[in-house]
């Protein structure tokens, strides 16, 4: 018999097919990195002065997906609250929320950061990332 909190069979912790100790362990993993956030912080605090949220997903969504429509308009109340909006640049959920925080407006590119991650061969930049 092992104890409640390690992993099953004397195995790895993702071995556990229930998904408790993975879960028990990232829990565990979250809290360690908030603890160092809050240490470095007192370091340098924050710049309250700019946020950036990071929106990255599925590169295969479809713009006729409701769930892309619902990612673009996220994208742009975040950055018409002033939020810079960081993506992998690539297509789908990417692409939605880089569209989502320049309006639309394809004239001139939302100047946001895009992270291209090249995984998929024939992927290219995207109209709405300047960056």
């Amino acid at each position: 018999m092992r104890p409640p909190d390690g992993p099953p069979h004397g195995g790895h912790p993702t071995d556990d097919p229930s998904g408790v100790h993975v879960a028990r362990v990232i829990d565990r993993s979250v809290e360690q990195l908030w603890a160092t956030i809050e240490r470095l912080e007192r370091l340098q605090p924050r710049n309250v002065e700019e946020f950036r949220v990071s929106i990255f997903g599925a590169s295969r969504l479809d713009a006729t997906d409701p769930l892309y429509a619902e990612v673009r308009e996220l994208a742009h109340r975040l950055a018409e609250a002033g939020c810079q909006i960081v993506t992998g640049g690539g297509s789908g959920v990417m692409q939605a929320a880089n569209e989502g925080a320049s309006g639309g407006v394809l004239t001139e590119p939302a100047r946001e950061g895009g992270l291209p991650v090249r995984l998929v061969a024939g992927e290219g930049g995207r109209p709405f990332v300047q960056e």
